[in-house]
């Protein structure tokens, strides 16, 4: 019979968005994680002893990807519940699991959130904005919270669901495919909104020389983003930079 009730679950959610609010140098998130784990351990542990143990365990070295801590917090739920209901004598593989937990949520989370969803959030909602006004600032906001939201619900609760098996569904391998087509996906509506960016600009200040070079350098910035492994965010500046500058000096001559 399980002893976490759901509403545990929903207070391990609910202090998750303070995950960070003690990093540190020494111990990265490794605080912030023991924070969240408190209403669990109250709820697990019947004496001092364990509750002092419990904590322990909990108060090392941890780092990962803020949003999807989620899925360590759930999953570390369920391996302590596990614990007392089968009465481990050894909880060595609640630490080592925590450690082998740290890479992949790490990596997962820079390239999901980092890298591809926060840019393409900010390059739409730049986008809305120079025509729609306030409405490109709430389409960012919605743009990237959903996922942000969607991923730290689902990492608790289907870390508690799998326990140990959760490796498996966060392995690079497993993923590395879903990640390739976004950065494909993400790439061509990049370059359909600079496209508009740029019509916007240079048809307004520098006449359609310049958005002609504002062309041609979207269209090279694609494939040089995927040949030589430059952040979109990278070359949407150089982009910009070039394409004014030379809308400029075509202007002036």
């Amino acid at each position: 019979m399980n002893r976490i009730r759901k509403r545990d679950l929903l207070s391990v959610l609910f202090r998750s968005f303070y995950i960070q609010s003690s990093w540190n140098f020494e111990r990265m998130l490794g605080l912030g994680l023991c924070f969240c784990l408190i209403p669990i351990a109250k709820r697990l542990c019947t004496t001092d002893e364990e509750m002092e143990e419990f904590l322990k365990r909990h108060l090392d070295f941890f780092n990962a990807h803020p949003y999807m801590a989620s899925f360590a917090l759930g999953s570390l739920t369920r391996l302590e519940e596990q614990s007392i209901l089968n009465k481990w004598k050894d909880k060595r593989p609640i630490l080592v699991f925590k450690e082998r937990m740290m890479s992949p949520l790490g990596a997962l989370g820079d390239a999901f959130f980092w890298n591809s969803v926060k840019p393409l959030a900010a390059v739409i909602g730049v986008i809305l904005s120079l025509y729609l006004g306030i409405v490109g600032v709430i389409t960012f906001l919605v743009l990237y919270n959903v996922p942000h939201l969607y991923y730290r619900v689902m990492g608790i609760y289907l870390g508690y669901k799998k326990g140990f098996d959760i490796i498996h569904d966060l392995s690079i391998r497993g993923t590395q495919k879903y990640f390739k087509k976004l950065s494909y996906l993400i790439a061509g509506i990049t370059g359909v909104l600079l496209v508009a960016f740029g019509d916007h600009i240079f048809h307004s200040n520098y006449g359609n020389k310049g958005l002609i070079f504002f062309l041609v350098m979207s269209a090279v910035s694609i494939p040089v983003t995927f040949k030589r492994r430059i952040t979109i965010e990278f070359m949407i500046l150089i982009t910009l930079i070039i394409s004014i500058t030379i809308g400029l000096l075509v202007q002036s001559g």
